[in-house]
């Protein structure tokens, strides 16, 4: 094998925004594979309605000065990582399909690739490879920028999500024709979109070694804590989940993350055994979590979220946490560290069963098939794969 490319630099055009009060997949196998090559993380692509957003003081955390190029667009993270802010585009995702979002498209899309050409030229390295990280509508822009290879990565189902599903299906099955490989975190995702002959992998979503450093207190009869920490969105199984907390009112529940569908918070702030925290940094949510009983993924099972395997798992399983999740996605393969159940009464079973049968040995076993799922094991294997990808190109 050429060790030349397995050992390549990293340039990753990113959906997800460096900066930020959740956790990212991206950043996180970034930070990870930043461990070994230098990496040039290309930010969120902001637009100018954001710009003004965080003029009127709406939207904290976006870096103003480096998207108008009032400053460098290139920040050092740490020694061997780079991030650079892309200019404002224009805001056309809530545009219908048509001739005038394909014009406004064509110039975000020659704004995209004028700024990748200066960040190569900013970041010095004469070979490495590219990794567009569901950024779809900006796949041809990663064309003709040097990267001796450009992999898709997809760790989730954009293309049915609320915000998204006007445009990115179309551009997505473009850029998938357009790779040179595909990565995919979930198994289901992997099946559905590699394209004949496109080498492939699986590559899932990883833990950090802070929560395997952390530990925790067995369940107590005293109010044991279900735990959920993520996003409360379009994803989650509201019907179920009020169900189950209306079953247990001797436990509490605890959502650490961010409300974006107030009819959850609207729904579920009426019982007393609920208790809603705002988003913690990432370092903080161990700390947190130690607290917890049990931890729970009560998603819906559609097209959303067949394709996800989610962070939380391993995070829940690095603290020795019993799960609870029903069986989306890639879970299934996870059935023997999850307990999988798909109605308000299995759930409520399974969380019940999990908090009085959960001892020392059974979470030092969760711990350790953690321990195997970190963000640098994750890298390797991207590494691995850029490496045999840019072989045979």
């Amino acid at each position: 094998m050429n060790t030349e490319f397995k050992q390549s630099p990293i340039l990753c055009l990113a959906l997800p925004a460096w900066e930020g009060n959740y956790t990212k997949s991206t950043v996180e196998l970034m930070k990870a594979v930043s461990d070994t090559v230098p990496v040039l993380y290309i930010d969120y692509a902001f637009t100018w309605k954001d710009v003004l957003m965080a003029l009127l003081g709406k939207k904290p955390g976006l870096p103003i000065k480096k998207v108008l190029g009032l400053s460098s667009r290139l920040r050092k993270p740490s020694t061997n990582l780079t991030v650079w802010s892309l200019p404002p585009l224009l805001p056309i995702n809530g545009l219908p399909k048509g001739g005038v979002f394909d014009a406004l498209h064509r110039i975000n899309e020659r704004i995209v690739h004028r700024s990748l050409l200066r960040a190569v030229k900013a970041w010095g390295q004469q070979k490495f490879a590219a990794i567009n990280a569901c950024q779809p509508l900006y796949a041809k822009a990663m064309q003709s920028i040097g990267a001796q290879s450009i992999l898709y990565y997809c760790y989730d189902e954009i293309g049915a999500a609320n915000w998204t599903e006007r445009h990115v299906a179309r551009f997505e099955a473009e850029a998938l024709k357009m790779a040179d490989g595909l990565i995919c975190s979930g198994s289901q995702l992997l099946a559905q979109k590699r394209q004949p002959d496109q080498p492939g992998v699986q590559i899932p979503n990883g833990v950090d070694a802070i929560f395997l450093n952390v530990e925790r207190a067995l369940a107590t009869t005293d109010r044991p804590i279900i735990g959920y920490v993520g996003s409360l969105d379009e994803r989650i199984d509201l019907e179920l989940l009020e169900n189950v907390v209306g079953a247990l009112p001797e436990y509490d529940f605890s959502f650490t993350g961010r409300v974006q569908d107030e009819l959850i918070y609207n729904r579920l702030s009426r019982y007393a055994n609920v208790h809603f925290n705002a988003p913690i940094a990432y370092h903080a949510l161990p700390e947190r979590m130690r607290h917890y009983s049990v931890g729970i993924i009560p998603f819906l099972r559609n097209n959303l979220t067949n394709g996800i395997y989610p962070m939380k798992v391993n995070e829940y399983l690095a603290l020795g946490l019993p799960v609870v999740s029903t069986s989306f996605g890639d879970m299934p393969q996870l059935a023997t560290w999850a307990n999988l159940a798909d109605d308000a009464e299995s759930f409520v079973a399974a969380l019940r069963a999990v908090i009085s049968s959960d001892n020392a040995e059974k979470m030092a076993q969760r711990k350790a098939f953690a321990s195997n799922q970190t963000w640098q094991a994750r890298a390797q294997q991207l590494l691995d794969f850029v490496g045999h990808t840019s072989e045979k190109n």
